[in-house]
């Protein structure tokens, strides 16, 4: 089952963010805007989220604040949430509830370094395995 959730809106970016996890061994799920992440966040407990601050609809904010409201009136635990955008606004998300930030194009360095960070290895396991 996915560990990760990306969304964005944008299918390139989108499928090449997925394809950089896959790379990683990690499998993920996808979102093309806060809607439709929120109904997946809804059925599934993701360990790790990448949320793009800039979707059409309900932006990157707002579904931060979102997951941020359903887990508190659930009690459920914090997912790790990296904001990623094309232009700096790290104050603004991380203010808005989001754990990291990184800007845009995302590199597989990048996301390895940030997998690292926020999915502890006990908590990882590659999709192959399954």
């Amino acid at each position: 089952m996915p560990q990760i959730l990306v969304v964005e809106d944008d299918i390139t970016l989108r499928t090449a963010f997925v394809h950089q996890l896959d790379r990683l061994g990690l499998e993920a799920d996808s979102a093309a805007n806060g809607y439709e992440a929120m109904r997946r966040i809804r059925a599934w407990q993701y360990e790790l989220i990448f949320m793009d601050l800039h979707m059409p609809d309900m932006d990157g904010f707002e579904t931060i604040a979102a997951i941020r409201t359903h887990e508190q009136m659930n009690a459920l635990p914090r997912i790790p949430i990296i904001a990623v955008s094309g232009s700096g606004e790290e104050d603004r998300a991380l203010e808005c509830g989001a754990d990291a930030y990184f800007l845009k194009p995302a590199q597989l360095a990048d996301i390895k370094q940030l997998v690292d960070k926020w999915l502890p290895l006990e908590k990882r396991h590659r999709y192959e395995d399954q």
